[in-house]
C-alpha cells in the first residue's frame, strides 16, 4: 500500500506487477471544520476470494456487549486508534469520551464540538452511558471554548484510594480555535470528580502547533499524565515538520481538581526529502504521528515516531522506527536512533526495504523496555508498503536491557489491510487495522490487539467486517499466548470497526481483562448518528502464555550526522574534544560546495542556546573554533546549517 508523504494518503500499488493487488489513490485534505476527507478516491479491489481461512481460533470466554455512547458521526474515534478508552485497575473503572451533541436524540449543533462520556464502576459489567456535557463548546467556533475533535481520556486515582467515587476522569482534545482560522490551534482539556454533584472544569490551551495530540497515558507511580503532538512548519496540515515535538507533562492539581499541563519541546530530528520536505508518518491525517509512554516507576519513558533517519543510511525512502528515551521522567530525552529492519526477511518476503505502515502503539513494561506494536510490510518504492496478504505483518517492535538492543517479534499476517468507510459519500474515511498495546498496572503482562476481518468468511478483501484478534506476553517469563479471536462468535462478530483498546487491562492476577469498544456504523454514510459499543469478557489467562517467542535483532542506525537532504552540502560532523568545555572546541566538517555557515547548539528541552554565524566559507574540509563557556553542563545537539542543508551532531558541555 502506497503510504502517505503527509497530506497525500496513497494506497496506490504497482499493479503490473502483481496481479492480486488492489489499487487505490486518496488525496488527503483538511475541511473548513477541521474533519478529514478523502477526495478524489477510487477503489478498485481483487475479487478473488481467497481459500477459506478463519484468522485465529475464537476465545472461549464469555462475552456481551452493551450500548455505552452516541456520537453525531464516526469522526469522533476516526482516523487511527488514540486514548478514549481508559481503564483503571486499581478501582476496577472504565470510561470513556466521544463527541456529541449536549444530549443524545437532540438535534446535534452543526459543529458538534461537546464532549460526552460513559461510566462504569463495575468493570464494565453495568454503564452509565450518555453522560453529558464533559466539555462544552457552547455550539461555536469562537470564545469562551472552541469546538472539540478527536478526544481522548483516562482516570486520575489519587495514591491508595480504592472507592471509585474519589477518582477523577479527565480529557484531552485538539480545538478548532479562532486563533487559527478554523483549522485547529488549540487543546481543550478539563476534568470530572467522580464524587455525586461534581461539575467538569475545562481549560483551553492555545497552540501553535496545527495537529492533534496522539497519545496520552499515565505513569502509574506518580499519576502524572502525558501527552503529545508534532510541530508543522506552516499554517496548514500540509507544513513540513520542524524536528520538535510538544510533550506535554500533566500534574494534577488538588485545589481546581484537574491537571496542570506544562509543555517542553523536544528536538527529534528526521531527514528531509528535497520534493516533498520534512514529514513524519500519521502527520496531517490523525493516524499516529507520535507516541510517548512511561515504565510504572514512572522515570523510564519513550517517544517514538515513524520518520526516515538519513539518505546517507539507506538510500530509499522508507519509514522507520525512530526512538528517543528518558530515565528523569521526560525532564530530558536522549536519542536511541532509528531501527533497521532488513532482517524482516526472516518472516516477510525478501525485499530490498521494508517499511513501517501509518498506526503505531506503544507501552512501557516493569523491566523499563519499550513495546511498540506496528505494521511493517514490503517495500517496494518512495514511501510505500505492500498491502498484499503476506506481504507485510503485525510486529512487537521491543527493546531489551532498557533500549540497549531492538527485536521484533511477528505478532500476526492479517487478512486485511484497510476500508474506506463511506467511500459514496463526501465525507469518507479511512481506517486500518488499529494496533494497540495495554499492559497490566504492574507492567509484567503486555497484551497487543488489533482488528482484522476473516475474509472468506465476509466475502471480501477489505477489512471492512473487523473482529479482535490478540497475542500476548508475559514479561517475567518470556511466553506468549497464541493469537486469538476475541470476538469470534459473540455479538461483535466482524462488528469492531473504530476499535479503541485501553492502555491499561483490568486484573493483575491470573486473569486479565481486556477493555474495548468499537462503533457500530453505517459502512455507506459516515456522517450519521453512530453508536459506541462496550466488549466485555475479553479474557487471557495465565495459563495462555506458553509459545516460545522467535524474536529477530534489529540493530540501531544512529542518527547522528543526519543529513536532511539528498543535495546536501555538509558530509561530516565532528565536535572534539567531547565532552567540551571553554572557547577552544573544533568542529570539523566538509563541505562539497561554498556555502553560509550557521552553528546552532540545541539543549535537550529543545531549547536554542547558542547560534554562531560563521558566514560564507569555501568547499572542503573545515575546522572552526566552537566557544561552549557560558552553557550550562549538559548534553546538546549541536546543528550545522550549511545552504540547503543541516547535520547534527551531540556533544556533552562539561
Amino acid at each position: 500500500m502506497k503510504k502517505l508523504v503527509l497530506s497525500i494518503l496513497a494506497l496506490s500499488l504497482t499493479a503490473g506487477s502483481f496481479a492480486q493487488r488492489r489499487t487505490a489513490l486518496h488525496n488527503q485534505v483538511i475541511s473548513t471544520d477541521g474533519e478529514t476527507l478523502f477526495n478524489n478516491g477510487t477503489s478498485a479491489l481483487n475479487t478473488t476470494i481467497p481459500a477459506q481461512r478463519n484468522i485465529h481460533p475464537p476465545s472461549i470466554t464469555t462475552v456481551s456487549v452493551t450500548d455505552i455512547g452516541h456520537s453525531a458521526n464516526a469522526f469522533t474515534c476516526g482516523l487511527g486508534a488514540k486514548t478514549a478508552l481508559f481503564a483503571s485497575p486499581e478501582i476496577n473503572t472504565v470510561m470513556m469520551v466521544f463527541r456529541n451533541d449536549v444530549t443524545f436524540g437532540q438535534a446535534a449543533p452543526a459543529t458538534s464540538g461537546y464532549l460526552n462520556y460513559a461510566l462504569s464502576t463495575d468493570g464494565g459489567a453495568t454503564w452509565a452511558a450518555d453522560q453529558y456535557p464533559l466539555y462544552n463548546s457552547n455550539g461555536t467556533n469562537a470564545a469562551p471554548f472552541a469546538n472539540a475533535r478527536y478526544p481522548m481520556g483516562g482516570i486520575y486515582n489519587p495514591t491508595g484510594n480504592t472507592n471509585p467515587n474519589n477518582a477523577s476522569i479527565f480529557y484531552v482534545s485538539p480545538s478548532l480555535t479562532a486563533t487559527n482560522g478554523t483549522g485547529f490551534g488549540g487543546i481543550v482539556h478539563g476534568a470530572l470528580n467522580l464524587t455525586t454533584g461534581s461539575v467538569p472544569t475545562q481549560t483551553e490551551i492555545l497552540t501553535d502547533n496545527l495537529i492533534a495530540p496522539y497519545s496520552l497515558n499515565i505513569a502509574p507511580s506518580t499519576n502524572k499524565a502525558y501527552f503529545a503532538e508534532a510541530a508543522l512548519r506552516q499554517a496548514s496540515l500540509t507544513g513540513d515538520y520542524e524536528d520538535t515535538v510538544a510533550v506535554y507533562t500533566g500534574t494534577w492539581n488538588t485545589t481546581t481538581g484537574e491537571y496542570d499541563y506544562v509543555p517542553s519541546s523536544v528536538y527529534f530530528p528526521v531527514a528531509g526529502d528535497t520534493s516533498t520536505g520534512k514529514f513524519i508518518l500519521g502527520l496531517g491525517t490523525q493516524q499516529n504521528g507520535c507516541k510517548v509512554a512511561f515504565a510504572p516507576n514512572s522515570n523510564t519513558g519513550y517517544m517514538t515516531i515513524h520518520g526516515h533517519p538519513g539518505f546517507n543510511f539507506i538510500a530509499d525512502s522508507v519509514w522507520m522506527p525512530m526512538i528517543l528515551k528518558t530515565i528523569d521522567g521526560g525532564a530530558t530525552w536522549t536519542s536511541i536512533g532509528a531501527l533497521n529492519m532488513a532482517g524482516l526477511s526472516a518472516v516477510l518476503p525478501a525485499a530490498t526495504n521494508y517499511s513501517v505502515a501509518s498506526e503505531n502503539d506503544l507501552v512501557v513494561d516493569a523491566n523499563g523496555n519499550a513495546h511498540i506494536i506496528m505494521n511493517i510490510g514490503v517495500s517496494f518504492n518512495d514511501f510505500s508498503v505492500s498491502d498484499i496478504g503476506g506481504d507485510w505483518g503485525v510486529f512487537d517492535v521491543y527493546s531489551t536491557g532498557g533500549g540497549t538492543a531492538w527485536f521484533a517479534q511477528l505478532l500476526d499476517k492479517p487478512k486485511a489491510f484497510g476500508f474506506i468507510n463511506g467511500a459514496a459519500t463526501a465525507s469518507p474515511v479511512q481506517e486500518f487495522n488499529r494496533p494497540q498495546a495495554s499492559t497490566t498496572w504492574a507492567g509484567d503482562k503486555v497484551f497487543f490487539t488489533w482488528f482484522d476481518t476473516d475474509t472468506a468468511t465476509f466475502q471480501t478483501t477489505d477489512n471492512s467486517f473487523p473482529d479482535a484478534i490478540n497475542m500476548s506476553l508475559n514479561v517475567t517469563t518470556g511466553l506468549w499466548s497464541a493469537p486469538v479471536n476475541l470476538t469470534a462468535g459473540t455479538a461483535a462478530d466482524g462488528a469492531c470497526s473504530f476499535g479503541n483498546v485501553s492502555p491499561y487491562v483490568l486484573g493483575s492476577t491470573s486473569t486479565y481483562t481486556i477493555p474495548m469498544s468499537y462503533m457500530a456504523i453505517d459502512n455507506d454514510n459516515t456522517t450519521i448518528t453512530t453508536t459506541h459499543k462496550y466488549v466485555s469478557g475479553l479474557e487471557i489467562t495465565d495459563a495462555q502464555f506458553t509459545v516460545t517467542g522467535n524474536p529477530i535483532a534489529l540493530p540501531i542506525v544512529i542518527t547522528t550526522g543526519v543529513n536532511e537532504n539528498h543535495s546536501t552540502a555538509v558530509k561530516s560532523l565532528l565536535v572534539y574534544p567531547n565532552p567540551a568545555s571553554g572557547r577552544y572546541n573544533t568542529l570539523v566538517f566538509a563541505m562539497d560546495k561554498s556555502s553560509n555557515v550557521v552553528v546552532e547548539l540545541v539543549n535537550t528541552m529543545g531549547q536554542l542556546s547558542k547560534t554562531v554565524d560563521y558566514g560564507m566559507l569555501n568547499a572542503g574540509e573545515q575546522k572552526l573554533n566552537l566557544d561552549v563557556e557560558g552553557l550550562q553542563a549538559g548534553i546538546y545537539i549541536v546543528k550545522i546549517k550549511a545552504g540547503d542543508s543541516v547535520a547534527v551532531s551531540k556533544i556533552t558541555v562539561k
